[in-house]
């Protein structure tokens, strides 16, 4: 018979050799864990130091800053007939110039060159020697201009002026008579002047009688408008000086007055003159010979500032609201009060130190004169 201490003994779970090694794991484990957890809490925290700004040295030199905008001024010219045609047959070529001078060939008809010069009366008549009138006269000034004639513009048709107008046509490569055919000059009221044709009766090939009107020509002030979108309008005041560009002209205007474009799209802002004028002046005739160009215009939202110049991190300000930059003198430095008169782009104009100058800017990488 089994004693009672047998059946407890045989009761009780067994206790292998894997399952003592596991817990004696999980036990490491813990301490592990433990004693790392100790080391991240009670370890010092580190202090952060910062590393001095570098810095450079440069020289204070003169420069000008300011800021402007670039946009389109839109011109637009009315046109006016001018004298029409008067000789017959096809019209074989068109003049391509943007201004045209005393004795500029603007058509040929059956290749024969047709000439412009400047007077107050139309060309209704043959020129030839022993002519008087308004007529002469303007052709005698046109010869001058050209070169092949002295003196003054008189009203008589001499036998210098028949001179001069064979020298006028073995230029042109013509037949020398020195006379002048009522076709083969239109006579407008002033030159230089910008000529272009009219698009329906100007066309190469076409059949001449007379009286055709192939000409036309500025017939009123050119109106200059900017137009520009809400965002750049925003940018320019009514005060803003703008200067309108040709080639080599420039022309400098001010708006007077503004209002919303086409569609409600943009704003179009008019511009004159400063004294209220025109703003090509005497030189509109310059403008080419169409009835809407698109001319460069630049607005100055900033006027330039010449001076000597530092970088903007060259600047510190101070307690007091005061702005200083450090000098360098030799081996010695010393802070200089400055007033700064303007910046752009990193550039500032400033009052307290000379060109040639060195000044300490801060945040550079290395040192240089």
């Amino acid at each position: 018979m089994q004693s009672q201490d047998d059946v407890v003994a045989r009761t009780r779970p067994s206790r292998s050799p894997a399952r003592l090694l596991g817990a004696l794991a999980v036990v490491l484990a813990l301490c592990a864990l433990s004693f790392w957890a100790g080391r991240i809490t009670l370890a010092k925290p580190q202090a952060r130091t910062e590393a001095p700004k570098e810095s450079v040295i440069v020289d204070v030199t003169e420069q000008s800053v300011g800021r402007s905008l670039t946009v389109n001024t839109t011109v637009t010219t009315p046109r006016q007939p001018l004298a029409p045609n008067t000789m017959a047959g096809t019209l074989t070529a068109l003049s391509a110039q943007d201004s045209y001078a005393a004795g500029d060939v603007v058509y040929r008809v059956d290749n024969h060159p047709v000439r412009v010069i400047a007077g107050s009366i139309p060309m209704y008549r043959d020129l030839a020697a022993g002519a008087k009138g308004a007529d002469v006269t303007a052709l005698n000034a046109a010869l001058i201009a050209m070169g092949h004639l002295s003196g003054e513009a008189g009203e008589t048709y001499t036998q210098a002026t028949a001179r001069a107008v064979r020298a006028w046509q073995k230029a042109l490569g013509i037949e020398q008579t020195g006379s002048v055919a009522r076709g083969e000059v239109i006579i407008v009221p002033s030159l230089p002047l910008a000529i272009s044709f009219n698009e329906e009766t100007a066309v190469i090939g076409n059949q001449l009688a007379g009286g055709e009107r192939l000409l036309q020509a500025p017939g009123g002030d050119p109106q200059f408008v900017m137009q520009l979108l809400p965002q750049q309008a925003t940018l320019i005041p009514n005060d803003t000086v703008v200067t309108v560009k040709y080639e080599d002209h420039s022309w400098p205007a001010v708006i007077t007055e503004t209002r919303e474009g086409e569609g409600g799209n943009t704003k179009d802002l008019t511009l004159r003159a400063p004294d209220g004028g025109v703003v090509c002046g005497s030189e509109c005739a310059v403008l080419p010979a169409t009835d809407t160009q698109y001319l460069s215009t630049a607005a100055e939202l900033v006027p330039p500032q010449t001076g000597p110049a530092v970088p903007v991190s060259a600047l510190t300000s101070q307690p007091g609201g005061s702005t200083e930059v450090t000098v360098i003198e030799g081996e010695a430095e010393r802070q200089v009060p400055v007033k700064v008169l303007a910046s752009q782009d990193g550039l500032a104009i400033v009052e307290g130190v000379k060109v040639g100058d060195k000044v300490r800017v801060f945040g550079g990488s290395k040192e240089g004169a």
